[in-house]
């Protein structure tokens, strides 16, 4: 994103310039807290030697499809694209409470995964997180990062 409009979005609060990447930083203390929380947005890198995993897009639809019947939330749709038989796919789901979205390179025994659901009619922070941990079984991950967002 071109810096300038990134500063446009960031009026109002502090500005940090890192490695030529403005980041935005509230230092507002006088801004009142809601008491709602939006929800528990998880993303994560998660590493494989289970390269088979990051290309066999159905089987990947079929264990979140079943995961997302598990914790009752509820499909709205998906898309999944595969990027050929021996490469990895991208994949998104669209649920009432948010979203989750994936993106695997085999070649490199890595995925990233983005688990978001609100808050609305209930709390779903463990649900986000059970479902985050679930995909780290399903790949069989030998390590990963996560990292928890409360919205």
């Amino acid at each position: 994103m071109n810096p300038a409009i990134l500063r446009g979005f960031c009026l109002g609060i502090h500005q940090i310039k890192k490695n030529n990447i403005f980041l935005c930083e509230h230092r507002n203390s006088t801004m009142t807290p809601t008491p709602y929380q939006p929800g528990l947005h998880v993303l994560g890198e998660l590493h494989t030697s289970s390269e088979h995993l990051l290309i066999a897009v159905e089987a990947v639809r079929t264990f979140i499809d079943g995961r997302i019947v598990h914790y009752g939330l509820h499909k709205l749709g998906d898309h999944y694209h595969s990027f050929g038989a021996h490469s990895g796919y991208t994949g998104i789901v669209c649920l009432t409470e948010s979203h989750i979205s994936l993106h695997t390179w085999p070649e490199f025994g890595y995925l990233t995964l983005d688990v978001y659901l609100s808050n609305y009619e209930q709390v779903n922070d463990g649900k986000a997180q059970a479902f985050f941990e679930d995909c780290v079984k399903y790949f069989e991950c030998s390590k990963y990062t996560k990292t928890e967002l409360k919205r």
